[in-house]
């Protein structure tokens, strides 16, 4: 198997994945996976309390004008609130609304097509994934995230 072929093979995992993520926004509402869109920036809300547009900016790794967006459809089903900060007039605070702090968050679903892989193909799978994904972000950048330089599911010291 060539390189081309694991990069479309790769490219077609993510994108079942994005059609999983769908299907459980679709199931469960916003709060159906912390790892994408509306479910992240709540989940990042619920761990942190409130927060700075920027710094929700930040720690969901995505542009402040996406993030507006996003918290504008949050704001209208009423699960996150918006006030000026007291100390800057300029700063825009955000948190949970009392709705958002009432839904409960879903479990992440892991697909039990990973039940397939054997503890040993699991460790050799997460290596690769480790290399490839060191090397992309050394050649694209790296987004910063509250999880750390890494994102999601990575640990430290890979």
């Amino acid at each position: 198997m060539g390189k081309e072929e694991i990069y479309n093979k790769l490219s077609k995992l993510s994108w079942l994945m994005h059609r999983q993520h769908t299907h459980d926004y679709q199931n469960n509402g916003p709060f159906g996976t912390p790892l994408r869109g509306q479910g992240r920036v709540l989940e990042a809300l619920r761990s942190n309390g409130e927060l700075s547009i920027k710094d929700l900016s930040v720690h969901v790794g995505i542009r402040p004008q996406t993030l507006n967006e996003t918290l504008n459809k949050l704001e209208k089903k009423e699960f996150v609130q918006k006030r000026q900060s007291p100390d800057d007039g300029r700063v825009m605070l955000v948190s949970l609304s009392e709705k958002g702090l009432e839904e409960q968050p879903h479990e992440l679903e892991i697909p039990s097509v990973f039940d397939k892989l054997q503890p040993s193909e699991v460790e050799v799978f997460e290596s690769c994934l480790d290399k490839i994904i060191d090397g992309m972000e050394k050649e694209y950048g790296v987004i910063p995230r509250a999880q750390g330089r890494r994102g999601p599911g990575r640990k430290k010291g890979r």
